[in-house]
């Protein structure tokens, strides 16, 4: 995901463009059919992009979160394995030594780092950034799908119809993900500005 801040993806804020733009079609595919090949592949072409550009954003955002979700889960497992070095530790000591108090000590390191695997929900918060990610490659990969349908539509305001609905659907679905969403940690806003502004 290291291209994705290289790209600036930006939405216009407009009352409803979906609408507006399904009520210009009517107009531009209503009476003759003057100059419409040329006009109806660019739009075409439009489309596709506007969904290529989409499923960019969204693999950005899927990645950010996985990303995130990484992180977490690499501090979780590095207490896991700190707390089994020293409760392994406890069962070799004795072989070498009787010191009542460095094996009290190995024991309390080892409840330490189980302390703070759980205060800090390392696991939990991992799986939380886990199922952001997945939501928006589910999202992403239903945006790629449709961009794969579009070349079975024959009619050209149907097309753009369906496509435009497709749009409002994505739009409304990031909204809901965008209220629902939890935040990306400093270091790895760090790693990603743009993206994680997006």
């Amino acid at each position: 995901i290291s291209s994705c801040d290289s790209f600036h993806i930006s939405v216009d804020d407009d009352d409803d463009p979906y609408t507006r733009r399904m009520d210009e079609l009517e107009e531009q595919y209503s009476g003759s059919d003057s100059g419409s090949n040329d006009a109806a592949s660019d739009v075409e072409n439009n489309m596709k992009e506007d969904l290529k550009i989409i499923s960019l954003y969204l693999k950005c955002k899927t990645g950010i979160y996985n990303l995130t979700s990484n992180h977490y889960k690499t501090y979780s497992d590095a207490l896991l394995i700190i707390s089994l070095l020293f409760s392994g530790s406890l069962v070799v000591f004795p072989l070498f030594s009787a010191e009542k108090i460095a094996m009290s000590s190995l024991g309390l390191l080892t409840m330490f780092c189980i302390f703070l695997k759980n205060y800090y929900k390392y696991d939990i918060t991992s799986h939380e950034y886990n199922l952001f990610s997945l939501k928006y490659h589910k999202l992403q990969v239903n945006a790629e799908n449709f961009l794969s349908k579009l070349v079975y539509f024959s009619n050209k305001i149907e097309k753009q119809t369906v496509f435009y609905e497709k749009m409002r659907e994505i739009e409304t679905r990031l909204q809901d993900f965008k209220e629902e969403s939890i935040q990306i940690p400093g270091s790895i806003v760090s790693l990603m500005p743009i993206t994680n502004n997006m």
